[in-house]
């Protein structure tokens, strides 16, 4: 089948892996995919691009987040008479089969094109309007009402979560033509006995039991409650040492707190780290983290940690908690108890065999049931049962 796959993203960061992913996937199934993205944006490019090339991407990114609000919403409007263009042009030239959009606010050109054109869509939803989120929305009202109008027109929507599902019925969308499909791995990008020497000789030279955590500095991510924590668990348990993978704005405050607290010596913050290197932090680790997260996500990162073996100690989220059983797969703590994080990671450093357990038994799952590959051929399958009543 030939598949149409529309974005407006900047194919960086998770969104940009799952983009890469979901298309490598589909073609792996002997499909043609053709991308639109927004102008000099390329996923595939992006993931190889050297480091000046980023940072000039990242000085866009910082005008475009510098803008007002209602400035960026109106651009977001405006962004739907190139993608019609774009899209026209494909569609004159291929014969698509379907249309798979991962959704963006105000994004209605794709969905007026395919029922135009009678062709099937597909809707890939992350987030939807109204949801405490990083950069909050100015038209609010105007967004959920645009919203509603491409819900109904679209073949069917996939999310990531139970709660988006939940909510976009909430909205009077049929919950028949919504489909839960939760984040994935390559299983071929996380494998178990990739040495990892250098990331040791820089990291892991001792007999300290390694917490991980791996992100992008959210406000999500919490990491303040993070370090509050581990000065507790270091209290109790000297021979904890914390890793901080990743980077972002607030990484001297959280480094000053770190001090501030008396951890600093043991709590280790890497810097932004290349992508490729980033299964081997993981490998490095004892217990992978997540302090916090939301409700309506589905963390890559958590799906990376159990994909490389490694248990798992996270917050009772509906997204997460369908993922991780507690106490087979890893430890689960109700957002924000402070001192049931503290107590999943003191039973966890103490006890070597449960830490091994739940990390196998993890990766098990994820090799089971959570991969880009499963993914595809269930998108395969919703195009084919569009309009036939049935789900999977």
């Amino acid at each position: 089948m030939k598949i149409l796959y529309t974005h407006r993203t900047q194919g960086a960061g998770a969104e940009g892996n799952h983009i890469r992913e979901v298309v490598k996937a589909l073609c792996e199934l002997g499909h043609q995919v053709y991308i639109v993205s927004p102008p000099r944006v390329d996923p595939f490019c992006l993931a190889k691009e050297g480091s000046k090339k980023k940072k000039k991407k990242n000085v866009f990114k910082r005008i475009v987040l510098s803008l007002p609000q209602i400035v960026f919403e109106f651009m977001e409007l405006g962004y739907n008479i190139y993608v019609t263009s774009k899209i026209n042009k494909i569609l004159k030239e291929k014969k698509i089969d379907f249309i798979y959009e991962r959704y963006s606010f105000f994004g209605g050109a794709s969905s007026k094109v395919a029922q135009k054109k009678g062709i099937p869509i597909i809707l890939e939803v992350n987030e939807i309007s109204g949801l405490k989120r990083q950069r909050q929305q100015a038209m609010v009202g105007f967004c959920g009402k645009v919203e509603r109008e491409i819900f109904l027109r679209v073949d069917a929507i996939i999310v990531i979560s139970q709660y988006l599902k939940d909510k976009i019925v909430e909205r009077g969308i049929s919950a028949e033509k919504i489909y839960v499909i939760s984040n994935a791995v390559n299983i071929q990008d996380f494998d178990i006995k990739t040495d990892i020497s250098d990331i040791e000789d820089q990291y892991g030279k001792n007999e300290k039991i390694k917490l991980m955590f791996v992100g992008m500095f959210s406000h999500w991510d919490k990491l303040e409650f993070l370090l509050e924590v581990f000065k507790n668990v270091h209290s109790k348990r000297a021979n904890a040492h914390l890793i901080i993978v990743g980077d972002g704005v607030q990484r001297t405050r959280l480094q000053e707190q770190a001090q501030a607290l008396g951890i600093s010596g043991h709590v280790t913050f890497t810097g932004e780290v290349n992508k490729n290197d980033i299964p081997k932090f993981i490998l490095l680790a004892d217990i992978c983290l997540l302090s916090d997260s939301n409700p309506f996500g589905s963390p890559m990162t958590l799906f990376e940690y159990m994909a490389l073996g490694k248990p798992v100690v996270v917050p009772r989220y509906g997204p997460i908690e369908c993922i991780v059983k507690h106490e087979n797969e890893g430890c689960l703590f109700e957002p924000g108890n402070a001192t049931q994080f503290e107590q999943c990671l003191i039973d966890l450093i103490d006890d070597e065999k449960k830490r091994k357990d739940y990390g196998t038994r993890g990766r098990e799952k994820i090799i089971k049931y959570y991969l880009w590959e499963h993914n595809a051929e269930k998108v395969i399958e919703i195009y084919r049962n569009i309009g036939k009543g049935r789900k999977l």
